[in-house]
């Protein structure tokens, strides 16, 4: 069998019919943004402060589900440049293009799997990362238009399609399963990153990627889109919630839980939760990590957690909380749009920052960082996994000693090799896939 013949740099090739030139180059503000978006990780996984009131409560809670939208804006971004950036490529260069993709989603599903076996209490977002990627394949030849106004509707659709999906899985216990029926389950409805929610926000990130960015002049007027964006979702969700009564369950229910009041700590709460769940579902049910805590997080506001017999619950509600709230990972649509004009304020600001010489240098550890995403993003769980509980309660230690060695390691190594060690791994198994 014939090999195809990979070209030495797919992405410097001149776009043909077209006046246009394709974009060549790092760029060093997306880096700097997988950087925010890993330390956000960081501290959202080690909650430095506990308090649940007053500005520490707001700072604890800033990066939570923000950074996994920022990744998944990114993954859509990272698509868009492998295929060809401002301008698809075609024929053999997008064929190639692509089966690189698919070579570097199985080694992430790989990797996933790998960390999975560890001790940690880390939904691994890897997983997902993959399938979005996979599912992205379908729209890489759209344009940036296309992209922006499917990406931004079904933002909408999805995410309250998903509300309504997770609330029927869970009172019918159609969680877990095994093999395709748990990869469809988790991966696109019950998983901590559902498709039907975050997909939407790699599909605009892929429109973002294939936009014409060069300028400051026009990298600002996205960036105020971003925060317009985020203000009018956030300041909306704020409003109805504030006018949202109080629910009084109906007297032929049990009375509300009041663990999470009552609870003199966290592990308390947790530990109620627990046995709710093991009452909600079948002793036989197998959940994964990622669906063990997306069912956390929709307790809190579904009608599932207003019942102490929910093995007995007979009655299907849906409450307006469930989607007008913008919790991290409660995966409503003001969630997600909030998200994602987050996601395009920060990377669009990198963007500006970098092109700034001085900043850009000292940024190098940081953007070094960002760099090798994946190796600082896997060392992270390894180190929860090696030091037990320690993160769970170090406060802000935790954060520094998590942050300190990436900004140290990254940049050593990068003076030496060209990729981090898990880049490495995924470029020589997308090129030996994509020359198979």
């Amino acid at each position: 069998m014939k090999h195809m013949t990979l070209p030495t740099d797919i992405s410097t090739e001149h776009a043909t019919n077209t006046q246009h030139l394709r974009h060549t180059g790092r760029l060093v503000g997306l880096d700097l943004a997988r950087a925010i978006a890993i330390f956000g990780m960081f501290w959202a996984h080690v909650s430095p402060w506990e308090e649940h009131t007053g500005l520490a409560y707001v700072l604890n809670e800033l990066p939570s589900g923000r950074s996994a939208l920022l990744f998944a804006l990114l993954a859509g971004i990272s698509l868009a440049i492998l295929t060809g950036r401002n301008i698809p490529y075609s024929g053999t260069d997008m064929l190639v293009a692509k089966l690189r993709i698919v070579g570097r989603a199985i080694g992430l599903f790989a990797i996933a799997a790998l960390l999975e076996l560890l001790e940690h209490p880390i939904a691994i977002i890897l997983g997902f990362y993959a399938l979005w990627f996979l599912i992205g394949l379908f729209f890489v030849r759209k344009t940036a238009k296309f992209l922006l106004i499917f990406g931004f509707a079904s933002a909408v659709i999805g995410s309250t399609t998903a509300i309504i999906l997770q609330t029927l899985a869970f009172h019918f216990s159609v969680v877990g399963g095994y093999a395709a029926n748990e990869l469809m389950m988790s991966g696109f409805v019950t998983g901590m990153y559902p498709g039907l929610s975050y997909l939407p926000v790699v599909i605009v990130g892929m429109g973002i990627g294939r936009l014409e960015l060069r300028t400051v002049k026009q990298q600002l007027r996205w960036l105020i889109a971003g925060v317009l964006l985020a203000s009018i979702s956030y300041a909306t969700s704020w409003g109805l919630t504030a006018i949202q009564p109080p629910v009084t369950p109906p007297l032929d229910q049990a009375q509300p839980l009041t663990a999470q009041q009552e609870a003199s700590s966290l592990r308390d709460y947790y530990s109620t939760q627990l046995d709710i769940i093991d009452q909600l579902l079948p002793k036989t049910t197998t959940l994964t990590t990622e669906e063990f805590w997306q069912l956390m997080s929709a307790m809190d506001t579904s009608s599932l957690s207003t019942t102490t017999d929910i093995a007995e619950e007979t009655h299907l509600t849906f409450s307006t909380a469930q989607f007008i709230t913008a919790e991290a990972h409660s995966n409503t649509p003001f969630e997600i749009l909030g998200g994602i004009g987050v996601g395009i304020a920060i990377v669009m600001a990198c963007m500006m920052l970098t092109q700034i010489p001085l900043a850009q240098f000292l940024l190098r550890p940081v953007i070094a960082a960002g760099a090798m995403p994946l190796t600082i993003y896997s060392a992270h769980i390894v180190a929860f996994a090696m030091t037990g509980e320690y993160f769970s309660y170090a406060g802000l230690a935790g954060v520094f000693w998590l942050v300190l060695p990436a900004l140290v390691f990254a940049p050593l190594w990068l003076w030496k090799f060209k990729r981090g060690p898990l880049e490495w791994l995924l470029y020589r198994l997308s090129a030996a896939i994509a020359r198979a």
